[in-house]
């Protein structure tokens, strides 16, 4: 007798442990199936963005190389020439000197997945690191972009602002394009020209580099998002 109600209690005792272990495994299951639906959509909204980030790209990296380009002759006539000298420089490196356009990468789905901690969602190990990575190779390529912005365009800018007539140039100057007419400006020497231009030409020609190198990690970033 006691015998028999000692097997039904370990019996009972069963049935209730083996039917929270399956309630946790069904939990387990939905939970599963819900995280790995959320990772999936998670992942098309990130190869959206780096998608867009790939077709801006090259455009701004075109950009810094035909600067750097441009200004290699500048800096040949300035270098060749004696301070108060009047020079005549191609309107395409004025104005290719001069403008300095930010690169902002579209990456607004990738900010909130790292300042949320959405990356758990995502199960690729080596696409969690590589987008991990995103914001430091993001800075570190574009430091010599936010240099031209805040430092040698402005600093070239004042100073051929100050000795150069800078309407004709801007005005010849389609919006929007590097193509120019074929024209000149005259260009007054002087010393602070002689060390700004070399680091304007300098800064555009590692910018692009730079750029060239972060072409290829969203590459493989994409690649990872099977894009």
């Amino acid at each position: 007798m006691i015998r028999n109600e000692a097997r039904r209690w370990v019996l009972e005792g069963t049935v209730i442990v083996l039917s929270i272990l399956l309630a946790f495994a069904v939990d387990a299951f939905w939970e599963g199936r819900t995280e790995r639906k959320a990772e999936r959509v998670l992942l098309e909204t990130l190869a959206d963005d780096f998608e867009a980030i790939r077709e801006l790209l090259p455009v701004h990296q075109l950009g810094h190389t035909r600067t750097a380009a441009a200004l290699e002759h500048f800096v040949d006539l300035v270098r060749d020439a004696n301070v108060g000298d009047i020079v005549s420089v191609p309107d395409t490196a004025i104005v290719l000197g001069i403008r300095n356009g930010s690169f902002d990468a579209p990456s607004g789905a990738l900010d909130a997945v790292l300042s949320s901690g959405g990356l758990r969602l995502i199960s690729d190990p080596e696409l969690r690191r590589m987008l991990a990575a995103w914001p430091s190779r993001l800075l570190d390529a574009t430091e010599d972009d936010r240099l031209l912005r805040e430092l040698h365009g402005p600093e070239l800018r004042r100073n051929l602002a100050e000795y150069t007539n800078l309407l004709g140039p801007l005005s010849r100057a389609p919006p929007n394009e590097f193509r120019l007419v074929t024209t000149s400006t005259n260009v007054r020497v002087t010393n602070e020209l002689r060390g700004i231009l070399p680091d304007v030409q300098g800064s555009s020609g590692l910018a692009s580099k730079e750029e060239g190198q972060l072409i290829l990690f969203v590459d493989s970033i994409l690649v990872q998002l099977g894009r």
